[in-house]
This record gives C-alpha cells, structure tokens and sequence, in this order.
C-alpha cells in the first residue's frame, strides 16, 4: 500500500529586501497603532523578518516607528502613534504575519492582506467597555475583592479606562490626551477608595531578600555621592538605549552623583557605550539594599518596582508609555511622587533637568516619604493571609448557608401539608 503523501507549503520565490522591508514595517506600524504591546510587536516583526530573510532591528517611539535591516544602511521611519485599541484586527494582522512565516502566502499578497486586516471594523464602545469592565471585576475576585462596594469600584474604573482607551484616539493625535485623562480616572478612583473601608492595595509588592549578592562596588555606596538607579525593568529592556543609556550618558558630567544602572537580568554588555566614570553597573541589584540607598528612582514606569520604591519614601523621574506603564506614570505625576516626561525614549537634557529637579525640590522627597508611611501602615503579609483565609472559608459558609435554606424549605413543605 502506498504511504500517505504529506502535504508541504507551497514554495514561494522570497520577495527582495526592499519589498520585505516594506512589509515588515506595515506589519509592525499596524500591530503598535492598533493596540499591541511593544515587546510583542518587536517580537513579531524580528520573527518576520527572519522567515523572509531580512535580519530586522525595530526601535518603537512614541511618534514613530523605525525599521532597519542589520549590517545594511536600509530603514524606514514611519510616523505613527498607539493610541487605538483593537484586538480583533491585532488578531487578524497577526494571522497575516504566520502566513507569511509559515510560507502559505506570497509576498505581493502580504500588503493588501495586511491592509485589509488593519480595516477590520471595530469592536463597538459599548462592548469593549462592558468586557473590560466584566474581566476587571472578574480579576478583583480572583484576587479578593468580595464586597460589592469594592466591586462596583472596580468595575467603573475600568470601563472608565476603556472609554479613555476608545474615545481620545478618535478625537486627535495628541499624546497627552490618555496619561492626563489616566490621571484623572485614578484620582477619582482614589478620592472614592479613600472614603470607604476598601484599599486599593494590599501593600508593598514583596521583596525576597538575598536573592542576589552585593556587587563588587557596593562600599561606594557610603552617602559622599547622591545615589541615582535607573532600571528598564524585566520585560520593556529589549533596547538599553530608550532609557538607561540616555540616562547614563545625561548624568556623565555630574560629578556628585553616582549612577546605578541595573540591566533587569540582561548582561550589562547590552548596555550601549561608552560607560561614564560615574556609572556602576549590574545584571541584577538587590532591591532591599539599593533602594534605601538611592535619592532617586529613574524607571520606565513598571508597576512593582515603582510601588516598591514608593513604599522606601524614593521619589521618581518615569519615562516609559508602553503596557500598564503610561496609567502607572500619570499616577506618579498626579500623586506628586516625582515627574513623568510622557515619552518613550525622553532626551539626556530632559532627564538631566527631571532628576536635578527631583534631587533640588524637596518636595517630592517629603510626598514620597508621605506615601511610604501610608505603605508602612499596612502590614502585607497579614492582608494577604487574610484574605487567603476568607476565600478559604467564603465556601464553607455558602454551603452552610444552603444547607440552612434547604432545611427551612423542607419545613416549610412539612408543616404546609
């Protein structure tokens, strides 16, 4: 009996590296401006590039996109901005992308079929506001959220966050118009949480002691230099020269200040050079240690580095508009904790004045050291037990409830007879 044929994809003939570069950037403008995060839109437009054999660079911005081919002087620079929030044509872009990964479709069909996702009619407001409202309220359970107040609040808060996410887009191209509208929501939010018995917070996000060693320059730490640390955290570090190497190279000539930059777990070879005389560097720090010692925090804006820092009384300069991280930092400018430069990639002359600013008014330390002893007024660990144990006994009393429900309906059965 002859074996079964396996079917292979058709072998097309690889577009050149203009038309793939063109492709690529159409791919990766259409993903960021229509919601997709920037890790992943990176991701996806390397992946692409290595399936039509052009080796990619992509530097994401918060006006534009720029697309390089590697070890050539080709690139493009596309002006766009993400400020829409479309998923379902974020789907159908990407299922464009693994066609043409997968070979099933030809490179001159890859832009009609591209621009023909990215035209995808929209989810409408009201649903998109009514699901983020729904998978919010669903997370604050998971996460203990049992009262209705608490729920209630949770839930308008983020279809507020949707209708901010929908609606500015629509209306103009300023970038400014979502972290201000964000700031305005957590406000609200917060004027709301601090007139109930709900917490918005359960706390310091924990931090593991020893988790890694002191670096071989932690004696220099010793109070004759004030302390800058910098970090693009764990996830957004793809491209060290957005935020520490700017950093790094605006604070070169400010002989009074140390600047630790840690690398998030990347080796610090990744770190663009030079390296000034004033810099140290590290893969990881630990953060027990360094943050009591720093007088200033300079972060794209994760959520629980910041919260951490915040919880030491350390003051901030944010620069990051990428996942959670814009609504993160509008909250540190509205809280006064420090000063949010609403850009992805900000200047060594915006950092420089931001931090000297920081460090200069005090200000900011005095509202950082407000906001920690509101942290220290909560105790963590016994929040979390406690909530751990509601949720452990929230079962046994519906049972028990129900149990007692059904007993007084079959009385009620018994005595009617």
């Amino acid at each position: 009996m002859a074996g079964a044929v396996q079917s292979s994809p058709p072998c097309f003939e690889p577009p050149t590296r203009e038309a793939a570069l063109s492709i690529i950037a159409l791919a990766a403008t259409l993903l960021f401006a229509h919601g997709q995060t920037t890790e992943r839109t990176v991701v996806t437009a390397e992946r692409l590039g290595r399936a039509l054999g052009v080796p990619v660079r992509v530097l994401p911005d918060w006006g534009e996109l720029i697309v390089e081919i590697e070890g050539t002087s080709l690139s493009q620079i596309v002006p766009t901005k993400p400020l829409g929030v479309d998923m379902n044509r974020v789907v159908a872009i990407t299922t464009v992308v693994d066609r043409l990964c997968e070979g099933t479709l030809r490179g001159e069909e890859a832009r009609p079929a591209l621009l023909l996702a990215g035209n995808l009619p929209p989810v409408s407001t009201l649903r998109f506001t009514s699901f983020a409202a729904i998978g919010a309220t669903s997370l604050g359970i998971i996460f203990g959220a049992l009262d209705t107040k608490s729920l209630m609040l949770i839930a308008a808060s983020a279809a507020l966050g949707a209708l901010v996410r929908r609606w500015p887009s629509g209306f103009g191209s300023n970038p400014f118009i979502q972290p201000l509208c964000a700031a305005l929501i957590a406000g609200l939010v917060a004027a709301v949480a601090a007139t109930s018995s709900y917490r918005p917070i359960v706390g310091r996000p924990p931090i593991i002691p020893g988790q890694v060693p002191l670096p071989p320059w932690a004696h220099e730490l010793d109070g004759s230099r004030k302390v800058v640390l910098v970090t693009q955290g764990t996830l957004a570090n793809h491209n060290f020269g957005l935020l520490i190497a700017p950093t790094l190279a605006a604070l070169a000539n400010e002989p009074d200040l140390l600047v630790v930059a840690t690398a998030g777990g990347r080796p610090v070879d990744a770190i663009p050079g030079p390296i000034p005389a004033n810099a140290r560097l590290a893969q990881y720090l630990p953060f027990e240690w360094i943050l009591p010692k720093a007088d200033v925090f300079v972060t794209n804006g994760g959520y629980g580095s910041v919260n951490q820092a915040m919880s030491f009384g350390l003051p901030l300069v944010t620069a990051g508009l990428t996942e959670d991280k814009a609504d993160v930092n509008a909250r540190v400018a509205w809280s006064g904790v420090g000063i949010d430069l609403a850009t992805n990639e900000p200047t060594p002359q915006a950092l420089r004045e931001a931090v000297r600013t920081v460090l200069d008014r005090s200000a900011y330390r005095r509202r950082a050291s407000s906001m920690a002893d509101e942290f220290n007024e909560i105790d963590t660990r016994a929040e979390i037990l406690r909530i751990i144990g509601d949720l452990a006994h929230a079962p046994k009393e519906a049972v028990a409830r129900q149990g007692a429900t059904t007993e007084f309906a079959r009385r009620r059965r018994v005595g009617s007879r």
